[in-house]
């Protein structure tokens, strides 16, 4: 196979959902102009990250800003993580991650599954739960390059989410994500490494530029880790874009130098989905995997807002 292109686009996000979509057609240009096969964008991309911000910037799926980025992909034929956008669906407003074609078609998306509720060592307090609904379903998209895998920010600290997605054979797992000047420092690298290494895969992860003029301060350095744990591309904290090119066919030699996944002992223990089969829009295992047969159950592929003076408006995540 050949070396896939992959490309974080790390976007300065503005308070104006007009300015950031365009910001970010404008990436993904340089991105496919750099011959990219993926590109990919930071969490909440839309707008600036605070839950007053979440609800006014919503959208029902299929609307205006699903439709932009879908003919973005279509137009530059790449494949297009598009970061997450806040996205309505019953009243509620879930973390949502969309998955796009080189046609333009929605292979995919997912919903953050893991919200950040957290007490800092100064007493504040942040919870992502007062304004975003938790979504229930491990997300697995297949491309030409395999099967590759979805996660959002916060889901990254939860190894069994990217365990059973590992189980399905993903070569890529991609992590829109904006990580904070308190969490950052102490675990990006770490998780982002940390996760590539124990899945045995590529983890891509992207986060927004840091603005200190936003309400929110990212601490950006999107990244790429390999499967041995190694860092393969980092970024700084200003805007741009960075093309890698990762080897999927490298992955084969070291699971089977560093047996990981195979030396499991699914006699012992195991890590399996409790969904009902009834909910499955999506079923497959790799060939001669008895636990993926089981675990491949919760696998989907999908087609209350605060105040303002709240401290999701005011201080970093």
């Amino acid at each position: 196979m050949k070396p896939v292109k992959v490309a974080l686009c790390q976007l300065d996000i503005a308070e104006e959902k007009a300015v950031n979509l365009s910001r970010a057609a404008e990436l993904v240009g340089q991105a496919a102009r750099a011959q990219a096969d993926f590109a990919i964008l930071p969490e909440m991309f839309v707008c600036p990250f605070a839950n007053c911000n979440f609800r006014p910037n919503a959208e029902e799926a299929g609307g205006t800003t699903v439709q932009f980025l879908s003919n973005l992909a279509k137009y530059h034929g790449l494949y297009l993580v598009a970061g997450s956008i806040p996205e309505l669906s019953g009243g509620k407003v879930y973390n949502t991650s969309y998955f796009f074609g080189r046609d333009g078609q929605v292979l995919g998306k997912h919903q953050k599954m893991h919200l950040f509720d957290a007490v800092f060592q100064d007493g504040s307090v942040y919870r992502e739960s007062d304004a975003i609904q938790a979504g229930d379903h491990i997300t697995v998209v297949q491309t030409e390059f395999g099967p590759v895998g979805l996660a959002i920010c916060f889901d990254i600290r939860f190894s069994e989410l990217f365990r059973l997605m590992s189980l399905q054979n993903v070569g890529m797992i991609f992590h829109p994500a904006a990580f904070n000047l308190s969490t950052g420092p102490a675990h990006w690298d770490i998780s982002v490494r940390m996760r590539a290494l124990d899945q045995q895969c590529f983890l891509i992860s992207c986060a927004p530029a840091r603005n200190m003029d936003c309400v929110y301060h990212s601490y950006a350095h999107s990244m790429i880790a390999g499967p041995w744990g190694e860092v393969l591309q980092r970024m700084g904290t200003e805007e741009g874009v960075t093309v890698t090119e990762l080897d999927l066919d490298a992955l084969p030699a070291v699971r089977r130098s560093l047996p990981i996944l195979s030396g499991r002992r699914t006699d012992i223990y195991d890590t399996i989905c409790k969904q009902e089969r009834s909910r499955l829009s999506w079923n497959s295992s790799p060939a001669g995997s008895e636990t993926g047969s089981r675990s491949a159950s919760c696998l989907r592929i999908l087609p209350k807002s605060i105040p303002c003076k709240s401290w999701a408006c005011r201080t970093p995540r």
